[in-house]
């Protein structure tokens, strides 16, 4: 869950597995800070910010994060504006699948 600050306010474990950082150093961060410097991170997180703020949905969104390790990490990102009962966007809720290994394989590999 992130606040329209862009802070993570909530946190499931899969999540914190996934990607290596502990639910204590999530919560309150920047969500742009688990994501690179690339057009794939933080650009296009940015973009989702933005739907976010304006109430839309993001569904199917193929972004690149990192692990704290440093590795990359691919996810498939779903997004839904939570509101509150003026009608004011108070959050989203986001659902993402690690899809690292179709994003590892080789052109010509038989995987589509």
């Amino acid at each position: 869950v992130v606040g329209t600050d862009g802070r993570v306010l909530d946190v499931n474990r899969r999540l914190t597995e996934m990607i290596g950082y502990p639910t204590e150093e999530m919560i309150g961060a920047q969500i742009h800070s688990f994501l690179p410097d690339t057009p794939a991170g933080k650009s296009r997180s940015l973009e989702v910010s933005r739907k976010h703020l304006a109430g839309e949905s993001v569904s199917g969104w193929e972004l690149e994060t990192r692990h704290k390790n440093g590795r990359p990490v691919w996810v498939s990102l779903w997004m839904e504006p939570t509101r509150g009962e003026d009608g004011s966007i108070q959050a989203s809720r986001s659902f993402c699948v690690d899809i690292t290994d179709q994003q590892n394989q080789p052109c010509g590999s038989g995987v589509l």
